[in-house]
């Protein structure tokens, strides 16, 4: 259990760093768009955001599976 928690507040940190650092490149980017869902559009954000944050949503909801989804005895190998 105690493998799980540190493996989930790395992977938490690591994400949390990407998107600083994200937050921080992205300030002077100047192409912006907007996602269309469905009938809805969102407002213009920079691309580089976009992408930055579907990558932390994916490995963060990967990660969460994965550690949740495994044995206490496979991890300590």
């Amino acid at each position: 259990m105690v493998l799980k928690i540190s493996n989930f507040l790395r992977v938490l940190t690591t994400n949390a760093l990407i998107l600083l650092f994200s937050f921080i490149l992205i300030q002077n980017a100047n192409s912006k768009t907007s996602l269309n869902f469905l009938k809805f559009k969102s407002a213009e954000m920079p691309v580089g955001l976009i992408i930055s944050l579907s990558f932390i949503v994916g490995s963060s909801l990967g990660s969460t599976i994965l550690i949740l989804s495994k044995d206490d005895k496979i991890l300590l190998k």
